[in-house]
């Protein structure tokens, strides 16, 4: 997920352009042009002056290429009226202030009420900065009461090559913040966004997304609810919904923050995140990443594969990706109450580890495994997969195999460690080192049950037939067999010490996808270190 945020550092730019906040500033220095009624302008130019009504009321009358200075900022106009009463200032005609060359301000007329301590500027407003920013409006005004300044009916901002066009701007003076509202949209050179609502903190450097928002990119795309973005540290926060598209990778949750620097980044509720070209869907309740190569998901995680048209789901309390391109490392890790689910299989156990490149999962602590109506258990147990489907299963370690045949009996073989053969899904061959035994329900031709073999080995090969039943067996010493005829056959003779049929706790979808509440603890780092560490002796055995 490295540079997930491309369109915000499009959007960063444009806000550190220092032309905004002059932009409102120049307004300031606008009205303070025309408050020479209360502090006294210096005429430098004006054709004629004259004391005569207007509107009912005593004016000084200004005409003729009229030109007044007050500090640093100087006013043209064709026409202005001082009201003598209220000290009202009113100019008319090619109205332009310019402060020290620093800004310029157009427009048709622009009027200050003393009473009300607001300036209005209208018609065609154009601001012009230094640096070449401009914002085009009807109208603005300026409250040197509240100090606050505002536009109406629309406005434009061409910056550099970007564009903000929004209905009303805002801008407060004391706590130097922006605002802008009603069909706000920015176009840059690379990038657009759409909202109702944006604010910025000139002080702070934080863009405040107050509405939902719509941002595009050619790196990538982003939809929130609501959030916000600091432009000096380049971290954001997201706390609405929000989702993120890059490429073939997407990321939604209700809370989502990102550290662009550092490339960390952290997702609470509801998490969803894909990847088209892993063929990847993982949820959960709290995700941090950083880049595509390290994705931790806790509480009610869920892993789903898609992988030459068949699905596979993981379920954990913890899911742990690693993603190392460069040294070819592609590792899943599921800790605490791991379920995995799958066409032609499906397992549960304390934790697993799935090494993607070698196609080799590792099941340990309790691990049971059932495929095609066989149940599976050992201390540990290693699958490897061939063509997406179970191709080897190794047991290590008080290795037990029941499987149930047509007839439902249960045949059983245990041993210290086994190796089990699949062909089609299904079990097809089994080899026990250690402590073999075995239970298998004899039928006849007519599959009528005539009694159960017993037969105890230290290493035998059993090989199965297509009724999921033991067909052959070859031993490497001289085995113990018992026939027991169905007459003879106590409940004891049917099984072999450590049977356990646990067929009910196979995973389902409805469990995979069951909510726990309250979440369980999810594994700590140190938790998780200690697990690699048991990993890598198990491996040595």
């Amino acid at each position: 997920m490295k540079n997930i945020f491309p369109y915000i550092q499009a959007i960063a730019s444009y806000f550190k352009i220092e032309s905004w906040p002059k932009i409102y500033l120049a307004l300031i220095f606008l009205c303070t042009a025309v408050t020479y009624a209360q502090q006294g302008v210096e005429l430098v130019q004006a054709g004629a002056l004259e004391g005569t009504t207007f509107r009912g009321l005593e004016v000084r009358k200004l005409t003729q290429n009229v030109i007044l200075k007050n500090g640093n900022v100087m006013l043209y106009c064709d026409t202005a009226y001082q009201f003598v009463a209220n000290q009202n200032v009113e100019a008319y005609g090619h109205v332009k202030v310019v402060e020290n060359g620093n800004f310029e301000v157009t427009g048709k007329k622009m009027v200050f009420v003393k009473a009300t301590n607001v300036a209005v500027v209208t018609g065609d407003v154009v601001l012009t900065t230094k640096d070449g920013s401009r914002l085009t409006t009807p109208m603005m005004d300026y409250d040197f009461k509240n100090k606050v300044m505002h536009y109406y009916g629309g406005g434009e901002i061409n910056d550099k090559g970007s564009v903000l066009k929004s209905q009303f701007g805002h801008y407060d003076i004391n706590s130097k913040i922006m605002t802008f509202k009603k069909d706000v949209k920015i176009k840059g050179q690379d990038f657009e966004s759409e909202s109702d609502t944006l604010r910025y903190d000139t002080q702070s450097k934080i863009a405040y997304f107050l509405s939902p928002t719509k941002i595009k990119s050619k790196d990538g795309n982003l939809i929130t609810e609501k959030g916000e973005y600091n432009t000096a540290t380049k971290k954001s926060k997201f706390t609405g919904r929000t989702s993120i598209l890059k490429d073939d990778f997407s990321v939604s949750a209700n809370q989502l923050d990102y550290d662009e620097v550092s490339g960390y980044g952290y997702a609470v509720g509801n998490v969803k995140i894909i990847s088209l070209k892993d063929s990847v869907e993982v949820i959960g309740e709290e995700a941090e990443y950083k880049g595509r190569s390290y994705l931790r998901v806790n509480n009610n995680a869920i892993l789903k594969l898609l992988v030459s048209g068949d699905t596979m789901f993981i379920r954990a309390d913890t899911l742990l990706s690693i993603d190392d391109t460069i040294k070819n490392i592609k590792i899943l890790r599921a800790f605490n109450h791991a379920k995995i689910l799958k066409s032609d299989f499906s397992a549960i156990c304390d934790s697993l580890v799935y090494n993607r490149v070698d196609s080799l999962i590792y099941f340990y602590k309790d691990p049971v495994l059932w495929s095609n109506k066989s149940q599976l258990t050992a201390d540990s147990i290693r699958v490897t997969m061939r063509q997406n489907k179970i191709d080897k299963l190794f047991m290590n370690q008080n290795s037990f195999i029941i499987s149930e045949d047509s007839a439902r009996n249960l045949n059983q073989v245990k041993g210290k460690n086994m190796i089990a053969q699949f062909a089609n899904s299904k079990i097809s061959k089994v080899d026990i080192d250690g402590n073999g035994e075995s239970i298998y329900f004899a039928m006849d031709k007519d599959s009528i049950f005539v009694g159960v073999n017993k037969i105890s080995c230290s290493k035998m090969v059993v090989r199965f037939g297509d009724k999921n039943q033991p067909k052959t067996f070859t031993f490497v010493k001289k085995p113990e067999a018992q026939f027991i005829p169905p007459k003879q056959l106590s409940d004891m003779d049917k099984k072999l010490k450590g049977f356990k049929w646990r067929i009910i706790e196979m995973p389902t979808r409805a469990m995979i996808y069951a909510k726990v509440s309250p979440n369980p603890k999810p594994i700590t780092k140190r938790e998780e270190r200690r697990e690699k560490r048991k990993e890598k002796k198990e491996k040595k055995k």
